[in-house]
């Protein structure tokens, strides 16, 4: 009841955010681009990639869920990129097209580690946010693109000349210091990893959450939690009727199992097969088709096609406890296998303990996974280790800072995760246009700028919504968004000599200029 209601509140925020979207990220598009004609094709493309993207995803079967709606604003935010470096930097076409290519694959090269995650919502969005990626990028490059180039043109820009500079050296120092502060803002982060529960989907305000935990005060059963072992067993085989009895006994003494105690009896909350006297000759199926049916459930047989493959026990534990849960969880598993059988133990405070351990485990190295990912993807374009590396450790940065700010702003989720990793995508983006670049261009400044800005308006007002897992997102990639854009002016200034030229290609483009 209370996942549907997130679900329903979700939906309303999507419903409510498109239209302020829509006409926000066109005020400053026009404000930024400084032409009507831009705007427009860029929102009609924004549209299309969307539109397109569902129709694709669905004739593939894949099924959309309210998390994946949080890739909407992402989408759209990636999507003005091209329009910006077209209309507003001095570089010529072929130069700005490898820019915007480095930058495409870098985004997904990190984004795409999100694809192995255990959690299917986090896959999921990972898959959408993908495809609008991509799809963003060829529709400016091969619908866009000339459209973009003739309204240059005619733009009336400021004079932001392209001068090749020798850094001053107070701002070649910013590249380090900010990449310090990065890790200072990690290492300060509280360690841990909130376990995946309904809360993390209800807004604070939610009054179903103040019923629930009065429940849980008065009531033994609401402060529990279900437990479900599924063991697979044959059902016309004697033997296994009364071993499964034998696993429900053991499986009662573990000491979290809720127990109901009228002060002459304690009985404990394990339900499955009833205990009763049988011969030898009883099986699986025929006690429970002589025996009354439980409360909870009619049949607890697994049964497919007429042949009973298994059978399943609800235990009731307690559900403020997390690491009882998962200790609980271990233990069984153990039981089974000391007993030779086989089979799988799940429930929600179970399986989000785990999920949050599993997390907490492997996050720094997803996040070094994403870098390396980003460091192959930028060498095997650009050709040169160092542009490659300098992305990658920077992209490294803002990984473990947005994971930091996660802990520092609100706890750390496993819903913040794919945040992080896109907060990552978007500073190999914003550092591959600083890095391929052989020399500093203000009218590069104004095109990042007019692009981070633009997108960061969009995260801003997901921030407003009331679903916590879109709001924890907008904020985090909003400043994932601010750290990126300064990071990569920063980069900007770094002596262009250290990088050196990869390509006669790009000599002869830096010549042409």
């Amino acid at each position: 009841m209370l996942f549907k209601k997130a679900e329903n509140i979700a939906e309303d925020d999507l419903n409510k955010m498109i239209l302020p979207s829509i006409l926000i990220l066109g005020t400053l598009l026009f404000i930024g681009l400084r032409s009507l004609k831009s705007t427009l094709l860029t929102l009609g493309g924004v549209g299309m990639v969307l539109i397109a993207e569902v129709g694709l995803l669905s004739t593939l079967g894949h099924n959309f869920s309210v998390i994946d709606g949080i890739a909407i604003p992402i989408i759209m935010g990636v999507a003005v990129d091209g329009a910006f470096w077209y209309t507003h930097s001095s570089k010529a076409k072929e130069q700005v097209r490898k820019i915007l290519f480095i930058a495409m694959l870098t985004t997904v090269a990190a984004v795409s580690i999100a694809l192995f995650s255990q959690i299917k919502a986090q896959r999921s969005l990972a898959l959408v946010m993908i495809i609008g990626i991509v799809l963003d990028w060829a529709m400016t490059r091969y619908i866009l693109e000339d459209i973009y180039l003739s309204e240059k043109k005619a733009i009336k820009k400021p004079v932001l000349k392209p001068t090749i500079q020798k850094p001053i050296s107070v701002f070649a120092w910013f590249w380090p210091a900010s990449l310090i502060v990065l890790l200072c803002i990690a290492i300060t982060a509280p360690a841990g990893v909130e376990v995946l529960d309904i809360q993390q989907f209800l807004p604070e305000d939610e009054g179903s959450l103040d019923d629930l935990q009065e429940l849980r005060d008065n009531y033994m059963i609401a402060s529990g939690t279900i437990v479900w072992i599924v063991v697979d067993v044959q059902g016309d085989d004697p033997q296994a009727l009364q071993d499964i009895l034998d696993l429900q006994q053991q499986i009662s003494q573990h000491p979290s199992i809720i127990s109901y105690d009228t002060g002459l009896i304690q009985t404990k909350l394990v339900m499955g097969l009833s205990n009763f006297d049988s011969n030898q000759s009883d099986t699986l199926d025929s006690v429970i088709e002589n025996s009354t049916t439980s409360i909870l459930m009619n049949d607890f047989r697994l049964i497919e096609d007429d042949v009973t493959k298994g059978v399943a026990i609800a235990a009731f534990i307690d559900g403020e406890n997390a690491d009882a849960a998962l200790d609980f969880k271990y233990d069984v598993e153990q039981l089974l296998e000391i007993n030779n059988f086989s089979g799988v133990i799940g429930g929600d405070l179970p399986i989000g303990a785990e999920l949050a351990k599993s997390f907490e485990n492997s996050r720094i190295i997803q996040i070094l996974l994403a870098g390396f990912a980003v460091f192959i993807t930028a060498y095997f374009i650009t050709g040169s280790y160092q542009k490659a590396l300098r992305i990658a450790i920077g992209t490294i940065a803002i990984g473990i800072a947005v994971d930091g700010l996660a802990s520092h702003l609100g706890g750390r989720k496993v819903s913040t995760a794919p945040a992080v990793l896109l907060g990552m995508g978007f500073a190999a983006d914003y550092l591959s246009h600083a890095s391929v670049n052989e020399k500093r261009d203000r009218s590069d400044d104004y095109a990042r700028w007019g692009a981070a800005l633009t997108s960061l308006s969009i995260f801003t007002l997901v921030v407003f919504s009331k679903f916590p897992p879109a709001q924890d997102t907008g904020q985090l990639l909003s400043i994932s968004i601010l750290l990126s854009a300064l990071l990569a002016t920063f980069a900007s200034f770094l002596p262009a000599g250290k990088l050196g030229l990869n390509s006669n290609s790009d000599r002869n483009l830096i010549e042409a200029e």
